[in-house]
């Protein structure tokens, strides 16, 4: 039997106890609406996550919407019917800017997208595809990353005839073209997987990346507790944004169309160890300068090193369960012998297995004589540094390993009483560090500007990635020079001459 003829039956209880189960209408929106006589809206949030964008602005983003008929699904024993869409339904678009603020406690920002369904669109009840399309211009801002399939959504309204009057009951909203499924009674609907195939929401990300300005001064007439005035140029911004710096996260001035933005700041008593002053927000693919300035009167030398793509220190350790791999040793009769072993990161006194990240081989060979293996062929980690260790844990005892071997059978490990135990699967681990040194560039010399007054770096690009400056001030200690400390060797000598001349002549007349 099609399903056509009982399409009243079918909705009805799809409305009832399906949408429950499954699908439901964005709740943002107001349900209750009616088509024939009256309008009907609904629709989804448009968000923008900028959990990965601490300090920046919202950057500019414009999606507009156009809706179309979508294609006939015929009536089958497990479908009912989908006509295609008649009528205009308008789909209103949604812009962002820097001007708009981050939902109340969180990294988003939320628009509400509204289809509106005219009244009178429908002259019989079914239900009803469109197909709206999404145009946006989020390619044109370094940072942004859309959710994948968000371009294109599959809008199917449902429509009823209540006591001679057509009434808009539900709508379905979809990333992919689904056909809903009824049940063996033939009354109830599912769409896909249920409630995970409506869309309620639509995500696209923004990420931008910090600038860290630290200022170091070095040598025995450097004033540790001075302060000094910095500026960052930068280029390449889309027009609008604004950068936030700062312990407080200042805002900047907004740039405008030319792209360019100044931000300006001091480094008071930075010490020996120096201080550091952090930009937020900037985009990806922004361009800066470095500038301090400082008169060349001062007698520094100023040096940066620029460190891109890491902080320079180790990262926290990684929880979770080891992804195991073998350890292979090759015993006296050619037989290959192996032992399941992990990665970690040992933290304190306690060993955090890796899980973010595979060896460059699943398997290794350790080195060394047939009994005794003293030297740990350790397997390249991706994104971590060897910190050429091994650990067992052993009931919870940590230990260091200092000598594997696999000695009568079975594989043991020697710790530091010199003494050998029973090395037993995953409880040996190599050690690594989290690599987030980055990629470093000097340190050089900054070039003084004569008519600013000021020492210049080089251009950076960002480069999708943090980055970190340090400009150092170097004053060493001046030897003293001059007339006195010049003839000074000079006096010494003529002093022990004529002492070696007095001696020689009182020693004649003594004679």
């Amino acid at each position: 039997m099609k399903m056509r003829k009982s399409f009243s039956r079918a909705t009805a209880a799809f409305i009832a106890t399906a949408m429950l189960a499954s699908v439901t209408a964005v709740p943002a929106f107001a349900e209750g609406g009616v088509a024939g006589n009256d309008a009907y809206t609904t629709g989804f949030n448009k968000v923008i996550d900028m959990s990965d964008a601490e300090g920046a602005s919202v950057p500019r983003l414009n999606y507009s919407y156009d809706a179309d008929p979508g294609e006939r699904v015929p009536a089958t024993d497990t479908n009912p019917e989908i006509e295609t869409g008649v009528g205009n339904i308008q789909v209103k678009g949604v812009t962002f800017s820097e001007e708009d603020e981050r939902d109340a406690g969180t990294d988003t920002v939320t628009k509400q997208v509204a289809i509106t369904i005219p009244a009178n669109t429908y002259s019989e009840p079914g239900i009803y595809r469109y197909v709206i399309t999404e145009t946006d211009d989020t390619k044109d801002v370094a940072g942004m990353t859309e959710t994948e399939n968000d371009d294109t959504y599959y809008l199917d309204v449902y429509v009823e005839d209540h006591e001679g009057k057509l009434t808009v009951t539900h709508t379905i909203l979809t990333r992919t073209e689904i056909t809903p499924v009824l049940d063996d009674s033939g009354e109830n609907v599912t769409y896909g997987e249920g409630e995970s195939s409506k869309v309620e929401e639509d995500v696209d990300k923004y990420t931008t990346y910090t600038l860290t300005i630290t200022k170091k001064v070095q040598g025995e007439m450097a004033n540790a507790s001075g302060t000094f005035n910095f500026a960052v140029d930068f280029e390449g911004l889309d027009f609008g944004t604004i950068l936030t710096s700062g312990e407080d996260k200042a805002p900047s001035d907004r740039t405008d169309t030319d792209g360019k933005l100044t931000v300006d700041f001091s480094i008071a008593e930075p010490g020996r160890d120096g201080k550091s002053y952090v930009i937020y927000g900037v985009p990806a693919d922004a361009a800066y300068t470095v500038i301090e300035k400082l008169s060349d009167g001062e007698g520094y030398t100023v040096k940066a090193e620029r460190t891109s793509g890491g902080s320079g220190t180790p990262a926290e350790p990684v929880e979770g369960n080891p992804a195991s791999f073998a350890l292979q040793y090759i015993d006296r009769e050619g037989v290959t012998q192996s032992v399941q072993v992990g990665c970690a990161v040992l933290d304190g006194e306690t060993l955090k297995p890796i899980t973010d990240a595979v060896p460059s081989a699943e398997s290794f060979t350790m080195s060394g004589s047939p009994n005794a293996i003293s030297a740990l062929s350790v397997p390249t980690l991706n994104g971590y540094v060897n910190a050429n260790t091994a650990y067992v844990n052993d009931g919870g005892k940590l230990a260091q390993v200092q000598r594997v071997r696999f000695n009568a059978g079975k594989w043991e490990y020697q710790a530091a009483d010199k003494q050998y135990y029973a090395l037993n699967d995953n409880s040996l681990y190599f050690i690594y560090a989290k690599d987030n040194s980055g990629t470093v560039e000097g340190p050089v010399d900054m070039t003084y500007n004569e008519e600013e007054s000021s020492y210049v770096s080089s251009s950076f690009g960002m480069n999708g990635q943090d980055n970190v400056m340090i400009v150092t001030n170097i004053r060493e200690a001046a030897n003293p020079t001059g007339l006195v400390m010049d003839i000074a060797p000079y006096a010494l000598l003529v002093v022990v001459a004529a002492g070696a001349c007095f001696f020689f002549m009182r020693k004649r007349r003594e004679d």
